[in-house]
Order: structure tokens, then sequence, then C-alpha cells
């Protein structure tokens, strides 16, 4: 049988473990490359982008009961994003009636503020409108204030399955879930103000909300086998 002189076993137990943490290291990255790119992938593929903001003057009569209001229309302004997807900033007034917005949107998080307010005879409003593909399974927060008619409208849906996600329908809100990868789904705002009687009643002046939509992936597979595997060498270290 050979025999190993105790100072060479102690070198090599010594040398084992300065590199065990190493060696552990360099098979982490191998194992835990692919997922941990898939992890920080965008969650988010932007689809769609209709945001706007208008306002206008839009004088209406009906010339006999039970006859739909014949209007006509003054005064517009409004307008869209520079580009899909672009910082909106941007404020139109005319009179006692203005629509105002300033939204960002990206792949992985929505903000901003959207209000109308409408003197007589006119309509304003400032709408957010954005659908997207979630890439992966992943939690999401919205939450925001809001008051008038933009608590009738503002919504999360779900377009693969045409169900909604959630519904904001106080002064404020704090809802989470969780998006399915591969689902298509709209976010949607309005801050709609109108005296015109286009519209009828109801739509109350002014209007307003504010929001914040974020989406958290959670951590691959990888990333969780590599913080285990150190963890368990940084105990093997202290032990030896």
């Amino acid at each position: 049988m050979q025999r190993v002189l105790p100072g060479i076993h102690r070198a090599s137990s010594s040398i084992g473990t300065v590199l065990a943490p190493w060696v552990v290291c360099a098979v982490v990255v191998f194992v835990a490359a692919v997922p941990a790119r898939r992890a920080t992938a965008t969650p988010l593929t932007l689809l769609t982008d209709l945001r706007a903001a208008s306002v206008s003057t839009e004088q209406c009569f009906i010339f006999f009961p039970g006859d739909p209001p014949q209007c006509s229309y003054s005064n517009y302004q409004g307008a869209g994003p520079a580009s899909a997807f672009a910082p909106f900033n941007v404020q139109f007034s005319d009179g006692a009636g203005s629509a105002q917005q300033n939204t960002l949107v990206s792949a992985s998080a929505m903000s901003g503020s959207l209000s109308s307010s409408a003197g007589t005879d006119q309509t304003a409003y400032s709408r957010f409108y954005i659908e997207f593909i979630a890439n992966v399974s992943a939690p999401f927060t919205f939450s925001g204030s809001q008051s008038g008619t933009a608590n009738q409208s503002s919504n999360l849906v779900d377009l693969t399955t045409n169900t909604a996600v959630s519904v904001p329908t106080g002064a404020t809100w704090d809802d989470s879930g969780t998006l399915i990868a591969g689902h298509t789904y709209r976010l949607f705002l309005e801050a709609f103000s109108s005296t015109s009687l286009a519209y009828g009643s109801g739509y109350q002046s002014p209007s307003a909300a504010s929001f914040t939509f974020s989406v958290v992936p959670e951590p691959g597979t990888g990333v969780l086998v590599m913080a285990g595997l150190l963890g368990l060498a940084a105990r093997r270290q202290r032990r030896a």
C-alpha cells in the first residue's frame, strides 16, 4: 500500500481548500450562463402605442326632440407622441378647456400623469394606450390615483384571453399580479372631460390620473443555483 507523507497530505489539503471555491465558481458560471441571460432579458415586447391628447370646441344643437345632436367642431388642438414609445409630454389649452399628458414607456416600466378639463361646449381628453407581449412570466405592480371620469376606464387587460387583470375603481389603487409569458396585454388610462351635447352628460370635468406600472422578472434557475453553490463553498472554506 502506498504511503502519503504527512507534509504532502497537509499541502494537498490546503491547496484543495484554496482552489475549491474557484472551481465551484467556474462550474457555476458555466451552469448559470444561459439561464442568467434569460433572466435579464427585457420582460416586455412593446407592440402598439395609441397615446394622444386633444381639446376642441363642439357646438351642438338638437333640432327636433329625439334626434341626435348636430355638431360643428372648431379650435381643435391635439397630438400623439413624436414616435412610438417615445417620451410624451404635451399640453393643450383653449380657454377653460385643456389636455395634458406626461408619460414614459419602456420594456419593463410605464408611468406618468394625464389630465383634462372642459369649458362650455368643449371636449378634452388625454389617453394612455399601450399594447405589449410578456416575454416571461413575471410579477407586476400597478398603482396610482385618479379622479373624475378617469376612474371609469383605467384597466390592464389580457387580450389573449380577453380578461381583465386589473380594473382600478377607487381614488387610489395598488394592484399586483403575474403576467403570463407569451400573452398580449393592454394598459389603458384616460382622462376624458366634456360639456358637449355630443356626449350627453356624466363626463365630469376636470379629470386626472397618475400611475406607475412595473414588471420585475424572477431570478433564473442558473442564478439560484449559483447563489446556493457559492454559499456551500463559503461554508466549506470556514470549516477548513
